[in-house]
């Protein structure tokens, strides 16, 4: 009779037998989907899309990317796909009853949740808003992270604190981007900390809001200063350690309003256009070397910057947002994780919408 034990396992993982216990384990992680074949003797398993395998028991071929395929006695299979759930990648496991009657989780995170161990990210503007939802999704995957901010030190370690008590590694830097000298101390003390940089996300950004004719010099310096400038300065402060390390990935925080017209944000929307030519031209120029460099749009997103705006200007953007929401930092940070991993290796010089389709690029 097969019954359920207390536990499941994850699609990335694998599932073998400890010999000398006899109880089943999560071994070995890859990026497939797990197959599980359980008998009365022995449990195996072998993954799907990583490892192209079939599986092979009593002369017949079995290959199921989610289900459960369970042989109890001579040859008879069942299958189990009813017990799967493929939107969150679990798949519950059944076990014959032998020995294996419960599973020993592994200290080692499956590499799903591990794709950046090992690897340095340097945050900028990383202490709220979309920066510190980009922190935390790289720090819970296994990074350390850098989380750069201006002013409010509280509130960045009030960050940092977060991934600790998360059991991440984090470090608050404190940094002026538009300077200089201060990209270049931003890094030398990230790389001191966290170890050679692996990912830049530049997040830190300035939007003034008010009619096109209003607008003055010092709003379009301040503004330059800042979103384009300090892009500047982060880049290039990282860009000859990733080209000499023959790899690297790096996120721009652009905006839609770099796509669309904007008559109450002309220096945000000008700044925001000019970091996307920006990317582009680093891509042609650093691809070679291993290094990529795209640029993420968001819409709306509920941050600080968005209070900026007018209760009836965000009532009239969500009116004409086909998903029916604003954004969150996290569907952002999403985005921006996919960009920096491995999964994205083939994409670089890419500006990447996100705005809950309130503004569709032309195919």
């Amino acid at each position: 009779m097969l019954t359920p034990f207390h536990g499941e396992s994850m699609a990335h993982g694998v599932v073998r037998v400890n010999q000398a216990s006899g109880r089943c384990e999560l071994a070995g992680f890859s990026a497939g989907v797990v197959r599980a074949i359980f008998t009365r003797r022995r449990t195996r398993a072998i993954t799907g899309t990583a490892r192209r395998e079939a599986c092979s028991l009593a002369g017949r071929r079995e290959s199921m990317a989610h289900g459960l395929v369970v042989r109890y006695g001579q040859g008879r299979f069942v299958d189990r796909k009813r017990h799967r759930d493929a939107g969150n990648g679990l798949m519950r496991a059944f076990m014959c009853d032998f020995k294996c009657d419960r599973v020993q989780i592994p200290k080692e995170q499956p590499m799903s949740e591990q794709a950046f161990a090992g690897k340095t990210a340097l945050i900028t503007g990383g202490s709220r808003g979309i920066g510190k939802g980009v922190a935390l999704r790289l720090a819970g995957e296994g990074a350390k992270v850098a989380v750069n901010y201006l002013s409010n030190q509280a509130t960045a370690d009030a960050t940092v604190a977060e991934i600790e008590s998360a059991g991440g590694a984090a470090v608050a830097i404190q940094g002026d981007v538009s300077q200089p000298e201060e990209a270049a101390r931003i890094v030398e003390e990230t790389r001191a900390t966290c170890g050679p940089i692996n990912i830049l996300v530049h997040s830190a950004g300035l939007s003034i809001v008010k009619p096109a004719t209003d607008v003055t010099w010092d709003d379009w310096k301040t503004t330059m200063n800042i979103n384009l400038d300090g892009t500047f300065n982060m880049v290039y402060a990282v860009k000859d350690e990733m080209i000499e390390q023959g790899a690297g990935a790096i996120v721009c925080l652009s905006s839609v309003a770099a796509l669309r017209e904007r008559e109450n944000q002309v220096p945000y929307a000008a700044s925001k256009a000019a970091v996307i030519a920006m990317v582009r031209c680093c891509a042609q120029a650093w691809g070679r070397h291993g290094v990529r460099i795209n640029a993420v749009c968001p819409g709306l997103v509920k941050t600080d910057m968005a209070d900026t705006l007018s209760p009836e200007t965000q009532k009239s953007i969500l009116a004409n947002t086909p998903l029916g929401r604003l954004g969150e930092p996290a569907d952002i940070a999403s985005l921006v994780r996919f960009l920096v991993s491995d999964e994205s290796s083939w994409i670089t010089g890419q500006a990447m919408v996100a705005s809950g389709g309130r503004v569709m690029l032309p195919g």
